[in-house]
This record gives C-alpha cells, structure tokens and sequence, in this order.
C-alpha cells in the first residue's frame, strides 16, 4: 500500500514539475560582446507568438542596466521616458496579425490567467469567422542604440512584452545580454613600467598606444534566388574575404521570412569564408518578400537588403509526344456542412494505377468503364489545418489541390474512412433490376403455356 501512495506521489509531483507550451517566445539577436563607445549597435528583438494563440500584447520594454524604456506595440516610444531612451531608436519592421477572438495564453509560468477572455490581441486564435492559422506568428523590431554617452565598461540589456487586460497582466522576458564598452581606438592608451630606481623606489611610467586595425572586409557574392516556390528548398551563400593583415571573426545574420539566423566564423587574413543559409518558404510568404543580411566585425557594420519573390510553382508543359492532357476538367470542391471532399473527372485510359493521397493516407483511384470517377472522402480523421490532395501515377504528381479543414468538423463519418462512389454504380443497378423482372416475366408465361399446352392453338 504504502508503494502505491509513492508512485501516485511522484506521478503527482512530475505533472506539477511538467511545462506546458510556451505561449509567447521574445529573443534578442545581434548584440555584439564588446563595442567602442560611439559605435551604433543595431539588434533584433523578435516575439514569436505560439499557434492558435491570440496575446493583448499593450507595451514593449528595453532595459538598459536598471532604467526602463516603454513602447507600444507600433514602436513609439510612451512619454515620460528617461532621458537615456533617446538613444535608442525602436522600429518595427514586421507585426503578426490583430484580430479580435478568445485571447489565449497557455503558459506554465502565467498559471493564474490562462485566458484572458475575448479581446483584440496579437497573433493566431479560434476567432470568429473563416480565420484560422495553424503557424506561429512574429512580431519582430529592430533596435539602433547609440552608444555615443554611454561610459565605458560592461552594460546590460534586455527587453520584455506585456500582455494586460481585465485584470490581468503578464510580462515575458528576454535573457540579459552584457555589452563591454571599450575607448576608440586612436584614444586607447595602457602604462607600461620601464623599470625602479634604486635610489629612491619610483617608477618610471610611460604611455603605449594601443594599434587595433579595424576590420577590413569584402563581401564577395550574395547569392538568392529571384523566385522561390512554396515547399521547395532553397540555398542562400554569402561569401566574405578578409582584405586586411588580422585574423577577426565576422558574424554574419540573415533575417527574411520571419527567421533569424546567424553564423559566426574566423578568417584569416587574405582569405575568404562562404556562409550557407537553407531556407524553406510556405504559402504564407506568397508575395514580394526583402532579406536582411548583417555583417559584423568587432566595430564594423555591414548591410544589405535584396528583394525577393515567393510564387506558386507553374504547372511545366507537357511534352510534345503527349498530345492528349492527363485529365479533363477537375472539380474539388470541401463542403463545410458535411466534412466531405468531392472529387470528380475522368482520367487517361493509358494511367493504370492512380492513387489518391492526402496526408499519410493512400488510396486507389477507382474509375468507370469512361475511365471517370466520383468519389467523396470524408474528413473527419484529418486534423485542422491546410490539407493536399495529390493524385499520383507511380512516382508522377497528375493533380494536386490544397483545402482548409476548420477548428469545428462536422460530425459526419466518425471511421473516417474515404467512401468512393463511382458514376456507374446506379445505371449498373437499373440494368440488374431490369433484367430480374425480365425474367419473371419470361417465367411467369413458361408456367402459363405448361398449364394450357394447347392454349396456341
């Protein structure tokens, strides 16, 4: 007895111990570990708001050592800031959508207010309407802070979001990140000791200046396709050289797409270093879309902003020997009352073995004598979200479409088994009910004749 008290005593404490999903993520890239006053540091503050959550986010804060800078969420500054503030410089360079639903905020460190009720908040959520979005969204800032009449040493930084309403209030926090502060480099100086003298004990002082060359750097290629198709990967090069006589270690950030990311590598002098970024966009990026590259080395800044696109992948063009298209017209079409998808067209005779997909399930494509089909598939096991359909022969796609499943699915088909029902099915049973009562009929007069032989007569 007093083994099982235990093992339900320590299931207990491991479900108490056990986080839960972390509603809102903020994180600070780019801050340099030493900079030379008067340098302009430029960072990255991003908030990446959790899936199916809707956050009032009300202010924005940077702290620099112990005094507090407040924003609203647009990046202007609230009044009655301290007068260090001015040295930073807030602008918002991408906002996640604003919209008004059931504001939640599943959080283990905000047990106390789970939800907030319904509000206009910041990110995803259940909403009201056709708006779902089953992908985490950002708010991301970027942050120039002059460095100009800040004393030398080591400075602290970090930066919060709050989230208030009814009541409720909550901060989320950055980690602290330690800026050191160093002299320029023609003002530097460090005393070095010649020697004693022996008649009195002294030191002799005298004053060194110390030479640091400043980066010199080359960006040689910045490779990014023009054009980017949704799902499909893509690789972004950056190659740098180092022109200058030092070694120094040159950070290199790429933001685009709602991702940051960096690479930190050495290069020696007269040499040159190829940063290799793997980047996959999805449909929420379809647009016109601009990739922030930052280069750093020690004082020295670097930037480039490019431009690129993210379309839908045109269909390629059949081949001259293929002269007949795959299909004819296809219909699919998701009806949100009964969960089901309708599929409906004829195919190739010369496709043997189609298969219709979506997700990890694979069926056969059954087709009529006319090689045509009709089919409805119920929806009821698919998870909400954006689903594709794909009819493929062997390892070739012939058609592809996406549909959206919303939060609530209608209760329609609890199995969730695709049900085909093929366009030849009725006639087949007309023709078979039509030849049973031909023969009853045949039947019905052979029993006459045998009853009245001479009935013909």
């Amino acid at each position: 007895m007093q083994k099982q008290i235990l093992a339900a005593s320590l299931v207990i404490i491991v479900l108490m111990f056990t986080s839960q999903a972390q509603a809102l993520t903020p994180a600070i890239t780019g801050i340099p570990k030493e900079a030379t006053v008067g340098d302009k540091i430029n960072f990255t503050f991003n908030i990446s708001i959790s899936l199916y959550e809707r956050i009032p986010i009300t202010e924005i804060t940077l702290k620099i050592n112990d005094i507090l800078c407040t924003y609203a969420p647009d990046g202007t500054p609230i009044a009655r800031m301290h007068p260090v503030c001015s040295a930073f410089t807030l602008t918002r360079t991408h906002h996640a959508p604003y919209t008004y639903g059931k504001c939640r905020a599943y959080d283990h460190s905000a047990t106390q207010w789970h939800c907030y009720g319904e509000c206009k908040g910041y990110g995803c959520g259940e909403g009201y309407g056709d708006y779902y979005c089953n992908t985490t969204t950002h708010m991301t800032y970027s942050v120039l802070w002059d460095t100009s009449t800040f004393s030398l040493g080591a400075h602290t930084i970090k930066a919060s979001a709050t989230a208030e309403i009814t009541g409720h209030r909550h901060t989320y926090n950055t980690g602290e990140e330690t800026v050191t502060l160093t002299m320029p480099v023609d003002t530097q100086q460090t005393t070095t000791y010649t020697g004693s003298s022996r008649s009195s004990g002294t030191k002799a002082a005298t004053t060194a200046i110390l030479i640091k060359e400043t980066p010199r750097l080359e960006i040689i290629s910045i490779i990014i396709p023009k054009t980017m198709h949704p799902y499909i990967p893509k690789n972004i090069t950056i190659t740098i050289k180092n022109t200058g006589s030092a070694t120094c270690k040159v950070n290199t950030t790429l933001d685009l797409l709602n991702r940051t990311q960096n690479q930190l590598k050495e290069i020696n002098p007269k040499e040159q270093s190829t940063y290799t970024y793997n980047i996959t966009p999805t449909i929420y990026h379809l647009g016109n879309n601009t990739a922030k590259i930052t280069i750093r080395s020690g004082a020295k800044i670097i930037e480039r902003e490019i431009l690129f696109t993210v379309k839908e992948k045109e269909k390629e063009p059949q081949s001259s020997q293929q002269k007949k298209r795959t299909f004819t017209t296809i219909h699919c079409r998701y009806n949100n009352k009964t969960g089901t998808i309708t599929l409906k067209g004829c195919i190739m005779e010369t496709i043997q073995d189609p298969k219709i997909t979506i997700g990890n399930t694979t069926i056969p494509l059954k087709k009529d004598q006319k090689n045509c089909f009709n089919i409805k598939i119920s929806t009821t096991s698919l998870s909400p979200g954006i689903h594709t359909l794909n009819i493929k022969d062997n390892s070739r796609t012939l058609y592809t479409k996406s549909f959206t499943i919303p939060e609530k699915t209608p209760k329609n088909n609890p199995s969730g088994n695709i049900i085909q029902y093929l366009s030849y099915i009725i006639p087949m049973v007309l023709l078979a009910l039509l030849i049973l009562f031909l023969l009853l009929i045949a039947r019905k007069k052979q029993k006459t004749q045998q009853k009245n032989p001479y009935s013909h007569i």
